[in-house]
This record gives C-alpha cells, structure tokens and sequence, in this order.
C-alpha cells in the first residue's frame, strides 16, 4: 500500500457503535480489498478513502435525524379559521405540524387520503401521550372537540398502510 494512505477499511471501524449500513459498506469493501486488481494507485486509494468517510457521515446523519422531529408550523389565512395542508410521508416516517391555539377553542380536524391510508395523532400542548381517540392504535381520520390548554399542540399524521399522500384539514374557533 503506498505510504501515508490508510486501508480504507480503517476509516470506519475505528468509529464505535458504527450504523447497520455503515457496517454493510465495511463488508463490500472487505470484498473489494481482497481482490488486488481493484486497488492499483494512491489516487484511487484516496478516492476509496473520500468514499468511505462519506459514506460513514452519511450513515451517522440519516440515523441521527430519525431521532429529531421537525415540526411544520400552520398558519391561518388572515381573516379565516380554517386551514388545508397537502403532504406526504414513506412507510415509517410521520409528518408533523404545530398549530397554536387558547384552552376552551373547538377543534376539528380531518385527515384524508386517495388510498384511504393516513391517520392522525393530537397532542395538546405539553402533552407526551396523545388526546384520546387519536391514539396510534385508532387510526384517528376525524376528530372535533375543546381543547384544555394554552399554547401549542401538534399533529402528526402518518401513513397506515405503506406511503401515503394526504389532506389535513383543520379548523379552530
């Protein structure tokens, strides 16, 4: 190996608790180093280096945003109580949106797809378990009633049955 380049396979195992894809690539390239017409040159030495680092960052950010939840704020029109939100989201993956609201406000809130496969949570503000009747297991399209607290509560919609494309439809007064 030309001096100063590290055997590629270094750059990821040296990172502990390493993702599952990450892992995956480290045994390709396993494969890869073992059949010695692949690697001739310190340039694609150091192109397999590149390779593997972003390969590594890459596994390191998707699986770290799974973790963050970012929320979309929804706004009314002035002068209206109503709005009309269009999204989308793969099997797995949950859309969330924040709406502010005041105790005693009546909610209504539907979600509604082509394939009739997306469903809604309601979180009131400062609440970790979902409002009742929008539980994960209820698979929540409609929901209407008074909210208790100030502040902002959030919805998430996700899909029931693989990816789904949605309306959510809220209106608060």
């Amino acid at each position: 190996m030309p001096s100063g380049l590290q055997d590629p396979r270094n750059l990821l195992t040296q990172f502990g608790n390493r993702p599952a894809a990450a892992g995956q690539i480290l045994d390709i390239l396993n494969h890869l180093w073992m059949r010695k017409e692949v690697l001739y040159s310190e340039h694609s030495m150091k192109n397999i280096q590149l390779f593997c680092f972003i390969i590594f960052l890459n596994a390191l950010f998707v699986t770290s945003s799974w973790a963050a939840e970012i929320a979309k704020k929804i706004s009314f029109e002035r002068g209206t109580s109503s709005a009309v939100v269009e999204g989308s989201v793969v099997r797995g993956d949950r859309d969330v949106y924040t709406v502010k609201a005041r105790a005693g406000q009546l909610v209504t809130i539907n979600v509604s797809a082509i394939e009739n496969n997306a469903a809604f949570s309601l979180f009131e503000a400062g609440e970790l378990q979902p409002v009742a009747g929008t539980q994960d297991e209820d698979d929540a399209i409609n929901w209407n009633g008074t909210l208790r607290r100030d502040g902002a509560f959030r919805i998430v919609v996700g899909g029931t049955r693989g990816n789904a494309n949605y309306k959510l439809r809220l209106s608060i007064k």
